[in-house]
């Protein structure tokens, strides 16, 4: 049973489609549905997803396809869909089993492939998760990158099983929560070790949103490995060759999480927030020949601290950070880490506030959003 509305179906088998346009332009598309009631009783009028592709073993391309939507009367309150969306619908391209079942679900195996298409004004434009021995592809080439424009996130990748994934070649323009974001761990403790690669990709993040009832501060790039449901098989994560531009009032340019030989290498992050690279609990990660010449870590508003254009925090230890043609400057808390080519900058670890914000980022991950899928849905 799907208890939601989608647009577009499909369970097995091998699903291509291009040459596709589909815009939804009301604010209002759909008749009045709801969520259980412990999560929501009030009723939504929201598309949840344009294009969904479930099942056990489904190979889906999408090529030369346009997908579009407009802003909603109302923004998902993000009790359920745990960021405020301004848009009509929340999903662009799903592909993952069915979660609405037995929990955890059989995962699903295959490949998605998504060239040369573009998707505006969508909450998360695509998402891929709890597979197992997949290859998802997201560009993969000059002529096959896609573009993203106006949306809350742009992709997501998680919860993969002895998979691969590349993200490479895409342009996306005004990002207002999260670019890209790379998980394991959220749903369940992985088992093998899967790869996630993001290189050649151009993205702009937009100001930091906020009101009364909620705000974050944005991010391009996330690579989060988490221990939430227990210790697992950690990934890893290549991110290389990108350029990032953040606007004021954002966060990070690449941040890490709890994750393990994480190389970030050569990318270009200009503008201002907190950091360019920021690793917490990061282990073993390498970060090489990153220029941040054009970054300025600005203090932050609710507390009168300033990062640094790469930061390590306390419990980041035995990472590697080489810098680039100048000096970067960097603050290191952690423990054994090597640094060279750089400005060893004094430092300290952030206040309660900054901690707080921090953690509320991560526990609204792991509750409320896909990070959390099993626990909400079950």
């Amino acid at each position: 049973v799907n208890p939601w509305p989608v647009l577009l179906m499909f369970e097995n088998g091998d699903i291509s489609i291009s040459d596709l346009g589909i815009k939804i332009t009301s604010a209002v598309p759909t008749t009045p549905w709801f969520l259980p009631p412990e999560q929501d009783p009030e009723p939504n009028e929201f598309l949840w997803v344009v294009l969904r592709v479930t099942g056990q073993s489904a190979n889906f391309s999408l090529n030369r396809v346009n997908m579009e939507g407009a802003l909603a009367a109302a923004r998902m309150d993000p009790g359920y869909y745990w960021i405020p969306s301004k848009f009509n619908h929340a999903y662009g391209a799903w592909y993952a089993p069915n979660v609405y079942g037995t929990w955890p679900p059989p995962p699903l195996t295959g490949t998605m492939s998504v060239t040369a298409s573009t998707f505006k004004n969508v909450g998360m434009a695509l998402v891929a998760e709890l597979l197992d021995s997949a290859k998802i592809t997201i560009g993969g080439s000059q002529r096959a990158g896609n573009n993203f424009e106006d949306v809350d996130q742009a992709l997501i990748v998680g919860n993969l099983e002895n998979s691969t994934s590349e993200v490479s070649y895409n342009t996306i323009l005004r990002t207002y929560f999260l670019g890209i974001m790379l998980y394991q761990g959220g749903a369940w403790p992985q088992q093998t070790a899967s790869k996630y690669v993001v290189k050649h990709n151009t993205i702009t993040v937009a100001p930091f949103y906020w009101s009364e009832e909620y705000w974050w501060w944005p991010d391009a790039i996330w690579t989060v490995d988490t221990e939430w449901w227990g210790p697992g098989v950690k990934s890893q994560f290549v991110v290389s060759n990108n350029t990032i531009r953040l606007a004021p009032n954002t966060a990070t340019g690449v941040y890490g999480y709890l994750d393990q030989g994480t190389v970030i290498s050569n990318n270009q992050i200009s503008g201002s927030g907190w950091a360019g690279d920021l690793a917490q609990g990061s282990t073993q990660c390498k970060l090489l020949g990153n220029n941040v010449e054009r970054f300025t870590s600005e203090e932050v508003p609710f507390e009168p601290f300033v990062f640094a254009p790469i930061y390590l925090d306390p419990d980041t230890n035995n990472c590697t950070v080489v810098g680039g043609r100048n000096a970067t400057n960097v603050v290191d808390l952690g423990t054994n880490n090597t640094l060279t080519g750089v400005n060893n900058m004094q430092g300290s670890a952030p206040g309660p506030a900054i901690k707080e914000a921090m953690a509320r980022k991560l526990e609204l991950l792991k509750q409320r959003g896909l990070l959390g899928l099993g626990a909400r849905l079950r």
